[in-house]
């Protein structure tokens, strides 16, 4: 048998709880990285009886799955162009040809009259990155898109920089921010090198519109068609170079994958889905919902230009005064509003799909409820009935 170049990686750890940051509760939790087996899911997004394993044929939880973020990408509308960023630490920058690969492949299956563009952004340093974890470098260097556009982010680094780093499958993220690819070099140079890292970066990106979300074909994340560029391994052959000028079969999408990104073109976005700078927000009303690589943040108010900013800056603070050599999962929260605004959009969010919105909600009410009581300003914010 060949070598199989395995794109799987298991499940998430947990860690523990730090308050913080801008009126707000920080949660920092240690865990291994989603890798490219989405269906391998943190037990703490699904339910307590451990992750859930999509090879099996058991779905994603909805939390993952309910707001098809893909269909940002794939649709014609609100976007009209996608923007890639592309960040690397020195010496690990991606090929020309892989970069123009995905930029092809996104302008084909996405409508996008506007065009795709792939942009090489920041080459981080060797000793900076040294010092930083993957997720840590992510929220430190994300810039975002032009006013507009759809927006992905790819990350290549090197976790052998870093003694607190384990080295990474290649993944593309599917919670919190499904926008997202990492591709730690120190991996891709085990084996195989850099002869099939143009597949691996295809296989990832076409994760994020979509591809193989269909049980039809494959697990919910993976086909199984074998010579698939969507099977969740790569079946890697040095012999093949002499001949067909590829080290692996595995070059096109199969007709079902295909099948998959035309089903998803003809379907529209949830309307409260937008970007906002590199920020994916998802507004729920009397709440929302900001993501980031790693980063969740609930706001209990309106959305607001504003809070692009206090967003990003609160997150930043928290990797600057952590271990930001380590992986980490922020949770944040928010308020702003009225009493009975606040208590309002508490209360949705704490029926919200994803767990880590739903403790977000629920520690923010205790922390208010607390300075309240401090305060000797009556009762927690969240009484038996809503205030009047």
């Amino acid at each position: 048998m060949p070598p199989r170049i395995d794109l799987k990686l298991p499940g998430w750890k947990h860690g523990r709880i730090r308050p913080g940051l801008w009126r707000a509760v920080l949660l920092l939790l240690g865990l291994g990285l989603v890798s490219c087996q989405t269906g391998d899911v943190p037990m703490g997004l699904a339910q307590s009886s451990g992750p859930v394993n999509a090879v099996t044929g058991s779905n994603m939880p909805r939390e993952v799955t309910f707001w098809q973020p893909w269909l940002l990408y794939t649709h014609g509308s609100p976007y009209r162009r996608i923007h890639v960023e592309v960040d690397y630490v020195d010496g690990t920058e991606p090929r020309a040809e892989w970069l123009d690969g995905i930029r092809k492949f996104l302008a084909k299956e996405c409508s996008k009259p506007g065009g795709v563009t792939v942009r090489l952004d920041d080459r981080i340093p060797r000793d900076r990155a040294a010092q930083l974890s993957s997720s840590a470098m992510a929220l430190t260097y994300i810039d975002g898109p032009p006013s507009g556009d759809a927006f992905m982010y790819v990350l290549y680094y090197d976790s052998g920089l870093n003694k607190s780093l384990k080295t990474s499958n290649p993944h593309a993220v599917a919670f919190p921010y499904p926008c997202a690819v990492f591709i730690d070099r120190a991996y891709n140079q085990k084996g195989f090198g850099d002869n099939v890292g143009g597949e691996v970066l295809l296989h990832e990106i076409a994760h994020l519109v979509g591809t193989a979300r269909s049980f039809s074909h494959g697990d919910g994340a993976h086909c199984r068609r074998r010579n698939c560029i969507m099977n969740e391994a790569f079946e890697y052959h040095p012999e093949r170079k002499w001949v067909s000028g590829q080290f692996t079969a595995q070059q096109e999408f199969c007709p079902e994958c295909l099948h998959d990104l035309a089903r998803w073109r003809s379907s529209p976005p949830d309307s409260g889905l937008r970007f906002d700078g590199p920020l994916l927000v998802r507004n729920a009303g009397d709440y929302q919902v900001y993501s980031l690589p790693h980063a969740v943040h609930l706001h209990a108010g309106p959305a607001s230009p504003a809070n692009r900013g206090k967003v990003l800056q609160a997150l930043r603070a928290v990797v600057a005064a952590g271990r930001s050599n380590q992986e980490q999962f922020i949770v944040s929260a928010s308020a702003e509003g009225s009493p009975e605004e606040v208590w309002r959009a508490l209360q949705q969010a704490k029926s919200d799909p994803a767990r880590p919105v739903k403790a977000a909600a629920e520690q923010l009410d205790r922390q208010i409820g607390q300075k309240r009581a401090a305060a000797g300003s009556g009762p927690a914010l969240v009484p038996a009935t809503p205030p009047s």
